[in-house]
């Protein structure tokens, strides 16, 4: 079989989007893997990369700040695996995120190059003063310096697709984060306890406040559960003082990406309130949204571009007027179990489409069209 490497600076087992790649492409390619963390997927051969001490973090920072960016690339721990697999030949790299493409093209040789972007990396930390003073300028280098060297380009929505285009004259492909298909039904509705999940990373610009508070505008008949990985202890535990004393609030613990969807299916409705604080913001179609679709759940969100696109055309939720805590409580407020039952239905009919045997399949058509099989 052919070889592929799949790169990406992250815990490939805790990657959702990459270890999708890796367990599918496994079955008809020789699939590598260099990442943080093995995917630990039978078969597939693991490459570690080293971890940056705070010393290593400090000195990519100083490169950064004084924009001798191939150096800040070059120099981070990470990077020394790359002498593990130089002499390797892939017939293809597959790099996640713009950080890996300096990698993938000093590989390349014969190689082809897929350049997975998972986000807009440009404007990927805007709303931080530290991300502008240093990242700012090293992600529009590696932009500017290295998308032209891919073969295909790949990304996760139409909104962060158009500026691509606009911005570097390259048109991705869209795949999205839709996970496995999952066979199962929408769950029974409790009209005397409605339960809302949202689950995922506790970032702050993620603003994860506003479904707490969004909990003192509504009546007993609502549950709210937070299934979350702290980014932060700080922001974590200011997350749990803030909902505390409100019966109506449940954190439980976070459980293996594989088996999110069956957890969250006992649920009603997925809920997610994403103010378009940064671009990526703006545009994001989440894991947890297709994970909500998967659960057979109704889904509810702020008026966030590509989501209520989704959902408007299918009719599987509601969308709020705006990102207002009180103004998504109303909307709430208005649901009884056969409205949410329709909802849950509608979701359950498109769990097929919004699968990622559709994106895998896609992604198998690109890389036939590169290399072959």
């Amino acid at each position: 079989m052919k070889k592929i490497l799949i790169v990406c600076f992250s815990n490939l087992k805790r990657d959702p989007r990459v270890f999708r790649q890796i367990n599918y492409l496994k079955d008809h390619y020789d699939v590598s893997t260099v990442g943080l963390n093995d995917p630990e997927i039978p078969g597939v051969d693991f490459y570690k990369c080293e971890r940056k001490s705070t010393l290593q973090k400090i000195l990519k920072l100083f490169f950064m700040l004084i924009r001798k960016h191939e150096r800040a690339f070059w120099r981070k721990p990470e990077c020394r695996v790359y002498e593990s697999v130089k002499d390797i030949d892939f017939e293809l790299v597959i790099a996640n995120d713009i950080y890996a493409m300096p990698f993938a093209v000093r590989l390349k040789k014969e190689a082809r190059i897929i350049f997975d972007a998972h986000e807009y990396y440009p404007e990927y930390g805007s709303k931080n003063i530290i991300w502008n003073l240093f990242f700012k300028n090293y992600n529009k280098y590696l932009c500017d310096r290295y998308i032209k060297d891919c073969d295909i380009m790949t990304t996760i929505s139409s909104g962060i697709a158009d500026e691509y285009k606009n911005k570097f004259d390259i048109e991705p492909e869209i795949i999205n984060n839709a996970p496995e298909m999952c066979s199962m039904k929408p769950n029974e509705v409790n009209e005397n306890e409605i339960k809302i999940i949202h689950h995922g990373v506790a970032g702050r610009l993620r603003r994860i406040e506003l479904l707490i508070e969004m909990m003192d505008y509504l009546d007993d008949r609502f549950r709210l559960y937070l299934m979350l990985i702290p980014e932060t202890e700080n922001y974590f535990n200011r997350l749990k003082r803030k909902a505390a004393g409100n019966r109506k609030i449940i954190f439980i613990k976070p459980v293996d990406m594989r088996d999110i969807v069956e957890v969250i299916n006992k649920f009603d409705i997925g809920i997610m309130l994403f103010e378009p604080l940064t671009f990526n913001l703006k545009y994001t179609l989440p894991n947890k949204f297709f994970e909500f679709i998967q659960a057979r759940l109704m889904i509810a969100s702020g008026p966030s571009y590509e989501i209520e696109k989704i959902v408007k055309k299918h009719d599987c939720g509601i969308i709020s007027a705006d990102f207002k805590p009180e103004n998504m409580a109303s909307e709430l407020i208005k649901l009884d179990k056969h409205k949410i039952g329709y909802y849950k239905s509608n979701s359950d009919k498109i769990a097929s489409e919004f699968s990622s045997s559709v994106n895998m399949k896609k992604l198998e058509s690109m890389i036939m069209n590169l290399i072959g099989k």
